[in-house]
């Protein structure tokens, strides 16, 4: 097994790690700076009421808290603090501490024992110099790209470092987060360099991504589903404002293709005026997808409704959802009655007999089950549920762990479920990767009889729980609404 890769799964508490140092929240940053440098230490744990762990100081609040903002170095450390701690059990994978610094752009993360004492303190340095070449050393380059050349570069590595974690038996479940994270950290690196081309934004905004993006579930076959929502301008400026969005997402959609996220067929990005709008508008959009529920906006819905912000300062995308949530408060049968029409039009991969029911795709290459289309079931189901009694989660696993959480999803529906869809997962990520190494096109077809009887059975049970709810879906929302 490849050395880099053994690491990911190596538990925290084989590493050495610096010990947890404390500081008092009214202690000044004099006196805690100080306490640092003395114990060769970047960061130290800010101590709450009854001693918990209430924040974290490291070098980089020092340095953009403190220096860049001209603080005085009386002032309480709690002041200059990042909040709340994010702390990890020591028996965690290296894997997990490198998502969560990666996910909410931070260097350390505090370790706790088997009785949550705080006890080290996780550099992101250590993890990375011990690891050697990964897909979040991967990430943390991007993040210093200077140019889109050097973007698509990079985003060159990812099938080679794929296939080292497939290779080392880790879950499927930290590939598909890995891919998403990777994607993710391209697009918001050709947002900042788009940033600094351009004159500043008018007003603030925020750029969304969508459907298999937006749940963090893109495959290795995947082009661009984004849209971009900006701050209402007064109606004198109401032209300029978007002819200057308008350009702007010509500008990120254009690059992100440069990259290897191909333009969407169907059009829907940022740099289509249609999906460059104000709060407003959008706000109005959705009322509408939701409130006359013909069959074009139930498939602008199922696309829309599973939106994610990669950039947004002004929390438009917060609103967005609030908006969403409040206009599916209380609503008729009527517009879920149209959701699972659309939805029971996905064809499953068996025939009346049990069978498997082979089909073409594009090219002549692509023959057998559809992979994406057995999957697509359990994303409408989950979508459907979650619309239905305000689950505002997007990605499916999520959905159906609140859905359990919320008695809407019995215990072995759930474990059926997720089981069905990480096996699905990972065979469309495994499939598309080998085509990616042999320089073939990738897609989603995948011929049952050469898998192991094993994954052959795990295959079928798939496509049986995407028919059963395909049958409740029917039940649920279609039967019951005549």
């Amino acid at each position: 097994m490849n050395l880099a890769i053994q690491f990911f799964q190596q538990p925290l508490s084989s590493l050495d790690h610096s010990p947890a140092i404390w500081c008092e929240g009214e202690e000044s940053i004099r006196q805690v700076v100080c306490r640092m440098a003395e114990n060769n230490t970047s960061a130290i744990i800010v101590r709450g009421p009854k001693d918990r762990p209430l924040g974290i100081f490291t070098d980089q609040d020092l340095r953009k808290r403190v220096v860049a903002q001209g603080c005085s170095l009386e002032t309480p450390i709690q002041e200059a603090s990042s909040f709340p701690l994010l702390t990890l059990s020591n028996t965690a994978p290296i894997f997990e501490a490198l998502l969560l610094m990666i996910n909410h752009n931070i260097k350390h993360v505090a370790l706790v024992d088997a009785s949550e004492q705080v006890t080290h303190i996780v550099n992101h340095h250590r993890l990375l110099t011990a690891q050697g070449q990964s897909p979040f050393s991967l990430v943390y380059e991007i993040h210093q790209a200077k140019d889109i050349p050097s973007l698509a570069q990079l985003n060159q590595q990812t099938p080679d470092l794929l296939n080292l974690l497939f290779s080392s038996g880790v879950p499927t479940r930290y590939i598909s987060r890995t891919v998403a994270l990777i994607a993710d950290a391209l697009v918001k690196q050709v947002l900042d360099l788009t940033q600094k081309e351009v004159a500043p934004a008018p007003v603030p905004f925020a750029f969304m991504v969508l459907g298999s993006e937006g749940r963090k579930e893109q495959t290795l076959k995947t082009d661009q589903d984004n849209a971009l929502v900006y701050a209402d301008p007064s109606p004198e400026e109401a032209d300029t404002v978007h002819e200057y969005f308008v350009e702007f997402g010509q500008k990120v959609c254009g690059a992100l293709n440069e990259i290897g996220y191909e333009f969407c067929s169907g059009e829907v990005m940022a740099q289509n005026p249609q999906w460059c709008q104000p709060l407003s508008i959008w706000k109005q959009y959705f009322t509408q997808w939701i409130r006359t529920p013909e069959p074009e906006s139930v498939m602008q819905s199922t696309i829309f409704f599973d939106f994610r912000a990669i950039y947004d300062v002004a929390h438009l995308t917060s609103q967005l959802r609030q908006h969403l949530q409040a206009e599916l408060k209380g609503l008729s049968e009527r517009y879920f009655y149209h959701l699972a029409v659309d939805a029971l039009k996905n064809k499953s991969p068996l025939n009346w007999w049990g069978g498997w029911s082979l089909e073409a795709g594009n090219s002549e290459d692509e023959i057998g089950i559809d992979l994406k289309q057995t999957m697509t079931m359990l994303v409408d189901y989950a979508r459907l549920l979650s619309l239905k009694i305000g689950v505002m989660e997007v990605n499916t696993i999520e959905r159906l762990e609140q859905l359990h959480h919320k008695q809407a999803l019995l215990e072995a529906d759930l474990k059926n479920m997720e089981t069905a869809f990480d096996f699905l997962m990972h065979q469309r990520l495994h499939h598309q990767l080998d085509h990616i190494l042999h320089n073939q096109a990738p897609h989603n077809y995948l011929i049952p009889d050469d898998l192991s009887k094993l994954d052959a059975r795990m295959l079928k049970d798939a496509a049986q729980l995407s028919q059963r709810l395909k049958l409740r879906l029917r039940q649920e929302f279609v039967d019951s609404h005549h």
